[in-house]
């Protein structure tokens, strides 16, 4: 037995194809949340950084996530045509994209100002607010689903607008991963930030990085790249996920390493 979810999609048309959907006004109130907070933290702890600078930084950042979420988004569409690439309004954001476009435009502007790297931490405690109004904008356009169930734990999409398969029990992946950002981000503000706020974007990657891989084996809409010689057939995801989790335990083992190098050079 299944949830059945009858909810359409598009709240209202302005003109042409141009909609007001769920999915939009998500996405909306999530970087809202995000900024508003990480404006706040920021300018507590940085009276150096004005308002204009805030500003500035976020459109740079926003602009980023946005190109990176649609580029990654594109690439994985088989049925992608170039022209849908700007029809931003009716969905089709990679999640992982839009973080890896997001962080480059962040560590340019920060490394260009010349700004305390701890600002990277407050925005990425703050991140993962933003991923789980997303997912939820996510659940109600019916993008990013999974694949069949056969459990209590599906849902059932019924309106025509979804972009998931109509009458057919999926699993609620977008669910299951707003959760887990919403649990990510109180693990983060209240257990790590307070205390070590230098392995707060080290815990982000490999939780974001880790939570992406794992849930795209229940995912629907993933497309699978088989490597030569390679058994396990996996998503573009899934790869970029691995490579994200190998260079972060890397550095942190370099760092580790380092750590105690001094400790017992101190000693000597």
């Amino acid at each position: 037995m299944s949830i059945n979810i009858d909810i359409d999609p598009i709240l209202c048309n302005l003109f042409g194809s141009v909609n007001i959907s769920l999915y939009g006004v998500m996405i909306a109130i999530g970087v809202l949340v995000f900024y508003r907070l990480s404006c706040l933290k920021i300018k507590k702890l940085f009276s150096y950084i004005t308002e204009q600078d805030l500003e500035s930084l976020f459109c740079r950042v926003f602009l980023g996530a946005l190109l990176g979420g649609r580029i990654f988004w594109a690439l994985n569409e088989a049925d992608f045509g170039i022209n849908n690439f700007f029809y931003v309004w009716q969905g089709g954001l990679s999640i992982l994209g839009a973080i890896l476009g997001g962080l480059t435009s962040l560590f340019y502007t920060i490394y260009k100002k010349r700004w305390d790297f701890k600002i990277v931490s407050i925005l990425a405690t703050y991140a993962p607010l933003a991923q789980m109004f997303g997912r939820m904008g996510c659940f109600f356009a019916g993008c990013c689903h999974g694949k069949f169930c056969d459990n209590s734990l599906a849902v059932t999409y019924l309106n025509n607008n979804s972009l998931a398969l109509c009458n057919v029990p999926i699993y609620p992946t977008q669910l299951y991963s707003a959760a887990f950002y919403l649990g990510l981000f109180v693990f983060l503000r209240y257990f790590v930030f307070n205390k070590n706020y230098k392995l707060v974007f080290s815990f982000y990657l490999l939780a974001m990085a880790l939570e992406r891989f794992l849930i795209d084996f229940l995912r629907g809409d993933r497309q699978i790249i088989k490597i030569k010689y390679f058994d396990y057939s996996l998503s573009s995801h899934q790869y970029v996920s691995l490579l994200i989790i190998l260079v972060v335990l890397l550095i942190l083992g370099y760092q580790f390493r380092k750590k105690i190098s001094l400790g017992g050079d101190r000693k000597l």
